[in-house]
């Protein structure tokens, strides 16, 4: 059996002698319409997850995230999301309620009592979404627990805020269709 740096030096000698036009594709699998990929969903194995598959139809790619149920995240931005933007509560309310970004730069400059964050109306895509919390001045702002919408957290927990000055919270959002929001900090 080969080692493991025989086996690197091979697959790097293989991907440095292809000739253009015989690159490989980035999707593990081709479908023509989403209907065909799901009625494909009884082949996936747990070893797929993090695999892309293309649609035909709309040129688009999903990476596989969840077998059990089948869960697919849209790859790239396909024309659905600009990179990021900035936003600051109003009045205690955060809206970040579009879809149009994908990363949500949140000022925190005032404590947040509310917070919008939508929902997925759009069948079979998992929308993703990261809210990144500044501290702004000397920091000290909050989310109140009630300020969050029903969802599910990861290990059942709320998001802590960091508080201190200058303190950063990353949060991951995502809306699969039909499903409860999950939350991971």
């Amino acid at each position: 059996m080969p080692t493991a740096e025989e086996l690197l030096a091979y697959h790097q000698v293989q991907h440095s002698v292809i000739e253009p036009g015989h690159i490989h594709r980035i999707a593990n699998w081709v479908f023509p319409t989403i209907a065909a990929r799901n009625a494909a969903a009884s082949t996936l194995k747990t070893e797929d997850i993090g695999k892309v598959c293309q649609i035909v139809q709309g040129n688009e790619f999903y990476a596989l995230i969840s077998v059990a149920p089948v869960y697919w995240a849209v790859v790239g931005n396909n024309g659905i999301y600009a990179v990021q933007t900035t936003v600051t509560p109003v009045a205690g309310i955060l809206d970040v309620s579009s879809h149009d970004y994908r990363i949500y730069n949140v000022l925190l400059n005032q404590n947040v009592n509310t917070i919008y964050l939508g929902s997925n109306t759009t069948v079979d895509i998992c929308i993703q979404k990261t809210l990144i919390f500044w501290q702004q001045g000397t920091g000290g702002f909050n989310v109140a627990i009630g300020a969050w919408p029903t969802m599910r957290w990861e290990n059942g927990m709320l998001p802590l805020i960091d508080t201190s000055n200058q303190g950063v919270t990353s949060i991951e959002l995502m809306y699969p269709y039909g499903q409860m929001i999950l939350g991971v900090q």
